[in-house]
């Protein structure tokens, strides 16, 4: 016997389906293997954004609030890792999924969330030379301290300063006026 990744109770090792609650009971059996093999063959012919697409959508499926397989969300991650380290043109996709390692550590924990991911998600952004890039991930974690302790946040000394520095910095970047500085 085994335990139940959704109800957590004891279900036989060969079960497709758990008796308590309804749904298939260990790891990795909602993933689609070919997924895999789709996003090599992808990468493989150069379509690095494809393979993207495909590791990520798998992904979020397995880290979904109401279906968390971290078993298989780590093997997946692995690949994406990979992928991304292959192909340095996919920083944007870097950044991203570091955001949303920090939004689900942020939503499993409580609210707090390491902030050594959004830093360095943002050094990242700035080897990269992609304000743009630093500027979501600050914002990003802006977004997550305000759903944790509140509006009071933006408060914080000297934290709408480096906003509006941020959104200048990414303003210029894409060759636009960035607006006025608002949480």
């Amino acid at each position: 016997m085994v335990e139940c990744i959704f109800c957590e109770e004891q279900v036989s090792e060969d079960a497709e389906e758990c008796p308590h609650c309804s749904k298939k009971p260990f790891s990795g059996m909602y993933f689609d293997p070919s997924s895999f093999d789709e996003a090599a063959r992808l990468d493989k012919e150069g379509d690095s954004e494809g393979a993207w697409r495909i590791l990520f959508a798998e992904w979020q499926q397995h880290t979904d609030h109401d279906y968390f397989d971290q078993e298989m969300a780590g093997k997946i991650r692995e690949r994406i890792g990979t992928l991304l380290d292959r192909n340095p043109e996919l920083i944007g996709k870097r950044v991203q999924i570091m955001l949303e390692d920090c939004s689900i550590e942020a939503y499993w924990s409580g609210g707090g969330h390491d902030v050594t991911t959004i830093e360095e998600a943002m050094q990242l952004a700035r080897d990269a030379q992609r304000p743009d890039l630093e500027l979501e991930a600050f914002e990003h974690h802006c977004s997550i301290q305000v759903q944790r302790y509140g509006g009071s946040y933006w408060e914080t000394e000297g934290l709408r300063d480096r906003l509006e520095e941020l959104r200048q910095r990414a303003a210029d970047y894409h060759g636009n006026d960035p607006g006025p500085t608002e949480p």
